[in-house]
């Protein structure tokens, strides 16, 4: 993988086309989850994962107009939960930043720029599974160490098993806190907030 310093970046402004597509707003009473609405899964894979366009793709936060929301940890962590699935880098703007800072320090502790660091998205991930339906998990691989990143796309919190098939686990830490979480037969769980995400480092 080439650095991230030197990839080439496009930009993605969602603004025009979801403020104007009532079939994309949430209801008045969910608008703190707007990106579960304004952003489908396949509308991501589509138009955002950057190997199909050869240039690293940029995210521009659409909530500029939407001051009640747009700062709201809850509202950046619904949108992260997505837009990193694509291998997307985020612009901190129009969100709260810190949650967009946090993402930051983790993928720079972990490498993700390093040449030999790949990441598999997770429609193409048989590795690293969920039990859960509308639980996604992509990571990035260098060695044996994983960044491992579970999005709950579900209205609704879960608790989720998530297997490793073929990978070794010594250890996993949820990268964010730091925190150990216990390994029972290659696999861990999970308890994952609504539209809300958890980064798993395997092995570091």
């Amino acid at each position: 993988m080439v650095s991230l310093m030197t990839r080439a970046s496009l930009t993605i402004s969602s603004e025009t086309t979801f403020l104007n597509n009532p079939e994309y707003l949430p209801p008045e009473n969910d608008k703190l989850y707007y990106y579960s609405y304004a952003l489908p899964m396949d509308r991501v894979r589509a138009e955002c994962y950057w190997k199909q366009w050869g240039a690293v793709m940029i995210w521009l936060p659409c909530l500029k107009n939407q001051k009640d929301i747009m700062t709201n940890p809850a509202t950046t962590r619904d949108m992260l939960s997505r837009v990193m699935q694509a291998d997307m880098l985020v612009w901190p703007l129009f969100c709260n930043p810190a949650e967009v800072m946090k993402t930051w320090k983790f993928r720079k502790e972990f490498g993700v720029a390093d040449a030999e660091v790949q990441f598999t998205p997770y429609w193409e991930n048989s590795r690293i599974v969920s039990d859960k339906q509308d639980v996604a998990a992509g990571y990035y691989r260098n060695g044996n160490k994983y960044l491992v990143l579970v999005s709950n796309l579900n209205r609704t919190a879960v608790e989720t098993v998530i297997s490793f098939k073929g990978i070794k686990a010594d250890s996993v830490k949820n990268v964010e806190t730091g925190s150990k979480i216990e390994l029972n037969n290659n696999s861990v769980k999970l308890n994952i907030p609504r539209n809300d995400y958890i980064a798993l480092g395997i092995n570091y």
